[in-house]
């Protein structure tokens, strides 16, 4: 804790692994070549770099706790989020010799000014992700934004963008000729100006595109599909084309969600918790948080200690009966987990025990209750005894 430290990578490569807070790193010297090399931030960990210089593909950095860059951002390897970074400047996601830098946020990521998804990069937000300043995809970058991404300026799309949570704009947001922006079923997109030039078009399900100010749709660009397209103060210019199912309109029910705190319209059946699902389809009417509940029937599991010693087939060390109820939110989201388990036979000699381990990271679990979360493990072990 409390250090700060330069970094230096040999021509081995290797992964320098972070633990501890308040730690500082001033500078990072790459002589590592072609070289895999990573750095990765673990759990409840902090630490500042004043500079972080990975422009290759084969540099990786992977954050569980709290990443603060001092300057810019700017990596053409792969990013994995799963705790907070800040970046008091820029956050550039570069790719050269179009090699595809790929950048994933399952946490919560802030920019404080331009995010740049540049040519051959891909930004996948399944997190949140606020920006003081700019939000560009340009030239063949990608984004596929399933959660929220708050832009404070301008949004502009240079190339192909896909939304299926929500994306709030505080000033104007910009599509520009020959680019893709697809919506997906329940997506919104929120901004004060709205100037079109490319193509638009709702997938799947409907979606909103909502403008508080000016529309400024010109020649050439079109919306389709299943999108509605809302100008509170109605369309100041519209020259381009609606077709396949998208229309102009403002009633569109978008049911608010930890992703999008804004939603829109109200639900056209009775829905008692506002989560977008109705009643009459919701296991929890009263509880926004859940909504669907997935059965797995019941099963049994038959277990040999000495297995495969061929004279130990019968399968009777331990006999467990089990069934689940998987509960998941108004996204299908797994938030909750109930196993009833039945101990129906025990026949070896050795004390044996019985535990599940689900697929998740065990920081992703709590509220255990009849069992025990094991210490120690990556994933999630629940030992029942």
């Amino acid at each position: 804790n409390n250090l700060t430290f330069n970094v230096t990578y040999g021509t081995g490569g290797g992964t320098l692994r972070i633990c501890g807070t308040g730690l500082s790193v001033q500078n990072v010297n790459n002589n590592a070549g072609q070289s895999n090399i990573g750095i990765q931030v673990t759990a409840n960990s902090s630490v500042q770099f004043a500079s972080l210089n990975f422009n290759n593909k084969n540099q990786s950095l992977t954050n569980y706790g709290t990443t603060t860059m001092v300057n810019n951002m700017a990596m053409a390897g792969d990013f994995t989020n799963y705790g907070t970074l800040i970046t008091n400047g820029d956050y550039n996601i570069n790719s050269p010799n179009r090699e595809n830098a790929i950048h994933l946020n399952y946490g919560t990521i802030r920019v404080g000014s331009t995010m740049n998804v540049n040519a051959e990069s891909t930004m996948k937000n399944e997190g949140k992700i606020y920006i003081q300043r700019d939000l560009a995809v340009n030239g063949r970058g990608y984004l596929e934004n399933r959660c929220l991404i708050e832009v404070k300026e301008v949004f502009s799309n240079n190339n192909l963008v896909d939304n299926y949570g929500y994306i709030q704009v505080g000033s104007r947001t910009q599509f520009n000729g020959n680019t893709d922006y697809n919506q997906y079923t329940g997506a919104m997109l929120l901004t004060k100006d709205f100037h079109h030039n490319g193509r638009v078009e709702g997938k799947n399900g409907s979606s909103l595109i909502k403008t508080t100010a000016e529309t400024r749709i010109n020649g050439g660009a079109r919306v389709r599909g299943f999108i509605q397209y809302c100008d509170q103060n109605g369309v100041e210019t519209n020259n381009g084309s609606f077709t396949m199912g998208a229309a102009l309109g403002c009633d569109l029910y978008i049911a608010k969600t930890d992703c999008n705190t804004e939603g829109n319209g109200t639900p056209t059946c009775p829905d008692a918790d506002n989560d977008g699902v109705c009643d009459a389809d919701d296991c929890f009417p009263n509880d926004a948080t859940k909504a669907y509940c997935n059965t797995v029937p019941t099963g049994t599991l038959a277990f040999e200690d000495n297995w495969p010693w061929t004279g130990d087939y019968d399968m009777n060390d331990l006999l467990m009966e089990y069934d689940y109820r998987i509960i998941t939110n108004k996204d299908n989201k797994v938030v909750r987990v109930e196993g009833n388990f039945k101990l129906r036979a025990t026949g070896g000699a050795n004390q044996n025990g019985f535990a599940i381990e689900f697929p998740v990271l065990r920081g992703s679990v709590t509220n255990v209750t009849g069992g025990t979360l094991e210490a120690g493990q990556p994933n999630a072990v629940v030992i029942l005894f």
